[in-house]
């Protein structure tokens, strides 16, 4: 393996991001998750452990939300909390919940409106003798964070959508951003960090419409299937033997088509990771090396293993993986270094459990 060369702190404020992860040297403990800041040079500037939610169907769906402020986590089944990058963490507010409840929240970049999505897991449906699983009911409601004013109920735009399970992943411009996943899953198949199957929406909460779809149409046919995590510029694209993102707009970009470079990709065990501004997209090939389409630079030896997200448009979060152990990496595209992020290599393992968002950049 490669060295890795340390990169030294940039000026100015860092950019941060946010894994659910722990920090190293902390212990793993039953029945609780890890939220941890990190910096773009490595640092774990901010982190904190909260108890999992109860309801075991949900296992999969999102549990934080980050702004410019912080990341909002859930502690337990009803309260959500911020931690800060200063260190600090404290109570922004109680949601209804219980046992058998699940909420899935994202938050705006401003920290001013929240949109909340509450499932009840009851009982199987009458009848059912042989792999039964509960039954699932939900609302979804936007409201201001803080105070819960202006509380409404998204209808329409759901019922317009029909996916088979939706739920908010974040904030775009004003709008909602909506996955369509599942509400109980066996064996989850990670391709982005929010347990999202093929296609996302935007909502206009005000007006309780769909704006714009991007992924896979109505009918089910896809043109190449979303993966990684969302960004500013929009998400990442991988077809068959090709590197495309979908834009907000619901247009569609191709970085590179038709390529034997591309032959053989496994995108379910390395999902793609567009940059922010759209510039380029992470994708890891067959051999493990991560390369940047539309550029044809070869990077760094170091720079091998499943790419997570980007902190801004230069440094990129990525899974490396030595002696069988996973290491959290920072490869900085400007300088062309690669520094280390202080993590523990138990909580780090692929592609998405450990979920990942970008503080400063956000998705506005």
């Amino acid at each position: 393996m490669s060295p890795i060369v340390a990169t030294p702190a940039t000026a100015g404020p860092p950019s941060l991001g946010v894994l659910l992860a722990a920090p190293a040297g902390a212990v793993m403990t039953t029945g609780m998750y890890f939220i941890t800041i990190i910096a773009d040079d490595g640092r774990v500037v901010a982190s904190t452990k909260a108890r999992e939610p109860s309801a075991a169907d949900g296992f999969f769906l999102p549990r934080v939300s980050a702004s410019r402020t912080g990341v909002y986590y859930l502690e337990g089944d009803t309260e959500i909390r911020l931690l800060r990058p200063d260190g600090s963490s404290t109570t922004i507010r109680k949601v209804p919940g219980g046992a058998h409840d699940r909420v899935v929240f994202a938050v705006s970049h401003d920290d001013d409106r929240m949109v909340s999505t509450m499932l009840h897991y009851g009982p199987p449906a009458a009848g059912c003798l042989v792999s039964c699983s509960a039954t699932v009911s939900s609302r979804t409601f936007v409201e201001q964070l803080t105070s819960g004013a202006g509380r409404s109920e998204l209808v329409a735009s759901f019922r317009e959508l029909d996916f088979s399970f939706a739920y908010p992943v974040g904030w775009h411009l004003g709008m909602i951003v909506l996955a369509d996943g599942d509400p109980a899953i066996q064996n989850p198949a990670f391709v982005n960090p929010y347990a999202a199957r093929d296609r996302y929406a935007l909502v206009d909460p005000k007006a309780d419409r769909v704006a714009q779809r991007i992924g896979a149409a109505p009918n089910g046919s896809v043109r190449c299937r979303p993966s990684g995590p969302l960004a500013a510029a929009g998400v990442a694209c991988i077809g068959e033997r090709s590197v495309s993102f979908w834009t907000w707009d619901g247009s569609f970009q191709t970085f590179l088509g038709d390529s034997a470079v591309m032959y053989d990709i496994n995108v379910y065990r390395h999902p793609a990771a567009l940059s922010p501004n759209g510039s380029r997209v992470a994708v890891t090939l067959a051999g493990g090396r991560i390369v940047l389409p539309p550029s044809p630079a070869r990077l760094p030896a170091a720079v091998s293993g499943s790419p997570i997200g980007w902190l801004d448009r230069e440094r990129l979060v990525f899974l490396a993986f030595d002696a069988g152990k996973a290491g959290a990496r920072i490869y900085d595209a400007a300088r062309g270094s690669v520094s280390s992020v202080a993590l523990s290599s138990e909580s780090l393992t692929v592609p998405y459990p450990i979920f990942f968002a970008g503080l400063t950049t956000g998705l506005d």
